[in-house]
């Protein structure tokens, strides 16, 4: 019985061969970007080395740089326009000139007589020039536009970290909010996002601090197009404060000073409590990373410290954000918790005014004694990306 032979269609063989094009299309696009972004990390480490080299050198000779007429190539062998005995000179602080990654070009050396001062320079894989400047101390990337625009009531400020570029936006005035343009070449980022600290309890005979903003932050979070930032503003006295917001992400503000106990940690961290039980200090507010501590008994009339603040490296150096406020107290203050600067500390009889939090943290403010409490920190918003 002859059995009958079934073959792929010639349609069938087109599509297979369709399909395994696209993916091998993907492949290589993926393979090819994380090449460019080793070559990329390469030059930059390379330029480091370099800078360090020349700055040595210039140390040990009493300030002078190796000279040149013009802009010259850096290269162990012969090349064109070569910056002649460049090597010689600092071959006791760089055992060898690094080269280009592509093996064709070199890395550019420029001296001004000016100061002096000097320059180097590598070309990027997307065309942007990465340069540093002897000036400054510092790298910069040529061609690249920067979206940090202050605006809306928000102040932007833009500082780098190696490779990656940190955008911080801060409180200015109404409305407090903006645009964020994503930058051509970037598709994730990292966030700081906190909300603005609660006010102090003017209630009961000692007030609870103010609860910290909400903290939230996270990496690889992916961006495209114009962005909302707000940066909300921290609470008066008894007053909660307002939310920040990036993109889709949206901390809460803390809560006010309230009720009789230490607050604990949610949404907009709880505010502290105050105690009409003299001389039963106020209860601490919450802070990101723990409760406030419950209004001293024992009639020692000491106001409950704030919850602490969490710590981040976001800015390229480790802060502390979103402490609580602390308690007042007829004779102690509770303190307020590590923020920045922290959260404002508690009051007492001889200086009944909760303290203010510090502008930027996000940290509550301390509660006062019968008087005004403290207002709560203005919350911040800050992205971090690795240069495009």
């Amino acid at each position: 019985m002859n059995k009958k032979i079934k073959a792929f269609t010639l349609i069938e063989l087109l599509v297979v061969i369709a399909i395994v094009g696209i993916l091998s299309g993907f492949i290589f696009v993926s393979m090819s970007g994380a090449t460019n972004a080793a070559k990329d990390a390469k030059r930059k480490s390379d330029l480091a080395a370099i800078a360090k080299a020349v700055t040595m050198y210039s140390i040990q000779n009493s300030g002078s740089l190796p000279s040149t007429d013009t802009a010259c190539n850096l290269c162990s062998d012969s090349c064109s326009n070569e910056c002649t005995d460049f090597y010689t000179n600092i071959q006791s602080y760089l055992s060898t000139i690094p080269m280009d990654p592509n093996g064709t070009t070199y890395y550019t050396y420029t001296y001004s007589g000016a100061g002096p001062s000097f320059t180097l320079s590598s070309n990027l894989s997307n065309s942007y020039v990465y340069q540093f400047d002897s000036i400054t101390s510092t790298f910069s990337i040529l061609g690249y536009s920067s979206t940090c625009v202050s605006g809306g009531g928000l102040i932007c400020t833009e500082t780098t970290d190696g490779s990656y570029v940190i955008n911080t936006y801060t409180y200015s005035s109404a409305p407090g909010s903006t645009t964020w343009q994503t930058p051509t070449g970037v598709t994730t980022v990292e966030y700081l996002v906190i909300g603005g600290g609660g006010g102090g309890s003017a209630g009961g005979n000692y007030g609870g601090g103010g609860g910290a903003g909400q903290f939230l932050t996270a990496s690889g979070f992916s961006v495209s197009g114009n962005l909302t930032v707000t940066v909300g503003t921290g609470g008066g006295s008894v007053t909660a404060g307002n939310q920040s917001v990036f993109s889709s992400i949206t901390a809460s503000g803390g809560s006010a000073g309230s009720l009789m106990t230490g607050g604990t940690s949610g949404n907009g961290y709880t505010g502290g409590t105050g105690s009409s039980s003299i001389p039963v200090g106020g209860g601490g507010g919450a802070g990101s990373s723990g409760n406030g501590s419950n209004n001293h008994s024992g009639g020692d009339g000491c106001g409950g410290d704030g919850g602490i603040g969490t710590a981040s490296a976001i800015s390229g150096a480790t802060l502390s954000y979103a402490g609580g406020g602390g308690g007042a107290g007829s004779s102690i203050g509770g303190h307020g918790g590590t923020g920045i600067a922290g959260g404002g500390n508690g009051g007492i009889n001889t200086s009944p005014n909760g303290g203010h939090a510090t502008a930027g943290t996000g940290s509550g403010g301390g509660g006062a004694v019968n008087a005004v409490g403290g207002n709560g920190g203005s919350g911040i918003v800050v992205i971090r990306y690795l240069h495009p």
